[in-house]
């Protein structure tokens, strides 16, 4: 799509959320319970944790419709910023502009068959994959950025078989002796079919703690602040990933708003 019309498209997208807002602001000034909440995740994330959470926030607010979208944290949060989603599940890294909620410790692991040279270790170094065939998430996910990095700090170029939008993909590919998949650890796993290690990088865990975003400078329904309450509430409880020790390496920190 050529620039001009890329960028009609943002604009228009950002008005019609800007009506959106509107009407939002005044069903609340009205007394009005319902609406649209649009929520942007990983496809992971929806795997695993999403549907108890949406299922106890449905028999809450019944008048609400819930739209889903799926993606990686980076799309999703640009979609945020442009007014399409009230809210987006990720690691933030640095970006303005937007209010947050911590949810969980992620940590980057390395999956790979029971037979595999490495499948004893409990974490391994980026560069013990080295001389590994990869298997890694498309552009737009940020696990594959955290390990892209590492990565480039390291000197090393990774040989990559297959780049997929599907976690479980790699993983099945991994399993069958295929390649190291690199995925994060909210991913579902059976950890009786493959074996996996947290990854290393300059002496620490690899990874960061995952929160709910949303846009600071839009108005955000009283129903979205709720289904935050509901989301953390639920992660506090159990959070994915949270059976894997390898996540508890990951620090907390500072639970306050990004901005």
């Amino acid at each position: 799509m050529s620039g001009p019309s890329w960028r009609s498209r943002i604009r228009a997208a950002s008005l019609l959320a800007d009506v959106d807002a509107l009407q939002g602001r005044a069903r609340a000034l009205g007394g009005g319970e319902g609406g649209i909440l649009r929520i942007g995740a990983p496809p992971q994330f929806i795997e695993s944790a999403l549907p108890e959470v949406l299922a106890a926030y449905r028999r809450a607010r019944p008048g609400v419709e819930v739209q889903l979208v799926e993606d990686g944290a980076n799309p999703l949060l640009r979609r945020v910023q442009h007014g399409e989603l009230h809210l987006a599940v990720g690691v933030l890294r640095g970006e303005e502009g937007f209010q947050s909620r911590l949810l969980y410790p992620l940590r980057v692991l390395a999956v790979m068959s029971r037979g595999h040279r490495f499948a004893g270790r409990k974490s391994l170094r980026v560069t013990d994959l080295a001389n590994e065939t990869i298997l890694m998430l498309a552009k737009g996910f940020q696990t594959r950025e955290l390990f892209e990095e590492a990565c480039q700090a390291a000197q090393l170029e990774p040989h990559v078989l297959l780049e997929s939008r599907s976690p479980q993909s790699l993983v099945a590919l991994a399993q069958a002796g295929l390649g190291v998949a690199i995925v994060p650890s909210v991913v579902k796993l059976d950890l009786s079919r493959i074996a996996l290690a947290g990854l290393v990088h300059d002496g620490r865990p690899l990874g960061r703690w995952a929160r709910v975003a949303w846009d600071s400078r839009r108005y955000l329904p009283s129903y979205a602040a709720e289904f935050i309450e509901e989301l953390a509430k639920y992660m506090k409880r159990s959070y994915p990933g949270h059976r894997l020790k390898s996540t508890r390496d990951i620090a907390r920190p500072r639970d306050t708003l990004v901005r």
